[in-house]
């Protein structure tokens, strides 16, 4: 089934209803939920990932946004996306080094996948777009830090207001939840980004993303590395977990709140890791409630929020195996 349905686009005027219409009606009740559901990101190499495809096994899905950072059963788009099924019948890949990112490659950092398609589309392509923090806020004027240094400023090179159109989405502070038309954005030092309405609370190092101005779904994430000009970092992705396949470490000897932003991405709710002696547990538990590893090569698993967790004693390092992201919309 073609979807959207050609006919049914908007300015082609009053159409004959035909028995084959029904039919492909009935698919879609029938198919709705399979396209809930988004196909899994997969590792090719150091520069590419994919969605795989084939004729008989095509990658279908509606693109309706990402999970409600407050309630994940839900998808949210901020009005950008028209919800509709895009399908493809052959791998679909996103190129670092040949146009795949918003703005240029950058070590260190997380990407979430965007499957994009404008409205007259059957098929989609991938983006990958960065997760940002906060750098500084002048008045409806963000500029962004670096994702473990957010004092210090990011220039990610994103093309001259090719964000207008566009929403600004907080993943976490006091404007966690709230969207923000995007107004214009350039480089100043750092990448700025301005905005309307109401004036947004921010701090320094509030993680955020930009939900880009056409249809668009989350569909996975991937983290280019320090190595070299930054490569992905090898991985599996399963529903919503996400297997490290290649090393991830936590090495800070401090206790307290300690953040790390190289085992997952600022959506992450869940980390599974092995340690030596070290008592770890969810920053919300204030020092309570611990979970210990009391042993050589202990496993747990513990909460995270926004890249932090609770560290009770110095040890050796900790090595996460993987991280969850919350199980709403068909994840």
């Amino acid at each position: 089934m073609t979807v959207p349905n050609p006919k049914w686009q908007p300015g082609t005027g009053r159409q004959v209803i035909l028995k084959s219409d029904f039919v492909a009606l009935e698919t879609a009740i029938l198919n709705q939920g399979t396209t809930r559901m988004q196909p899994q990101v997969v590792w090719v190499n150091t520069t590419t990932v994919r969605v795989e495809a084939t004729p008989d096994c095509v990658a279908q899905m509606a693109l309706s946004g990402l999970p409600n950072i407050l309630n994940p059963a839900v998808q949210v788009s901020g009005g950008l996306c028209d919800g509709l099924a895009r399908s493809a019948d052959d791998n679909v890949s996103l190129v670092i080094t040949s146009g795949g990112l918003y703005g240029d490659r950058t070590t260190a950092q997380w990407y979430a996948v965007l499957a994009l398609a404008e409205d007259g589309d059957t098929t989609f392509t991938l983006k990958g777009m960065p997760y940002m923090r906060v750098k500084s806020q002048a008045g409806q004027a963000i500029k962004t830090g670096t994702m473990a240094a957010p004092a210090s400023g990011k220039n990610y090179a994103f093309t001259d207001n090719e964000f207008v159109g566009g929403l600004l989405y907080f993943l976490s502070g006091a404007s966690k939840g709230l969207m923000r038309a995007i107004s214009g954005n350039d480089v100043d030092t750092d990448s700025r980004i301005t905005y309307t309405g109401d004036a947004l609370s921010v701090a320094q190092g509030d993680w955020f993303m930009v939900l880009p101005p056409t249809n668009f779904r989350l569909t996975g994430y991937f983290y280019l590395n320090a190595t070299g000009s930054g490569e992905v970092g090898k991985f599996i992705h399963e529903g919503n977990v996400y297997h490290h396949l290649a090393e991830a470490r936590m090495s800070s000897p401090s206790t307290g709140i300690v953040e790390n932003t190289i085992c997952a991405p600022p959506t992450a709710t869940r980390l599974g890791l092995y340690a030596n002696s070290v008592s770890l547990g969810h920053p919300d538990s204030g020092g309570t409630n611990i979970m210990p590893f009391p042993a050589t090569n202990e496993f747990a698993e513990i909460g995270i929020l926004n890249c932090k967790y609770y560290k009770v004693s110095a040890g050796t390092e900790v090595y996460v195996l993987y991280f969850k992201h919350p199980p709403g919309c068909g994840y």
